[in-house]
């Protein structure tokens, strides 16, 4: 019983840290989307 509990404690701690990678992750995908789009929608129009 002990060593399941401790095993679910490891398993939750390795979801968080991944997580946390994740989220950087994506705010940098959509702030370099933010920055382009204007530049890929130009493209589009001709302009």
């Amino acid at each position: 019983m002990v060593e399941q509990v401790a095993h679910m404690m490891v398993h939750g701690e390795a979801w968080t840290i991944k997580d946390l990678f994740v989220l950087p992750n994506e705010y940098v995908y959509w702030s370099i989307q933010i920055v382009l789009y204007p530049y890929m929608t130009g493209l589009v129009a001709g302009a």
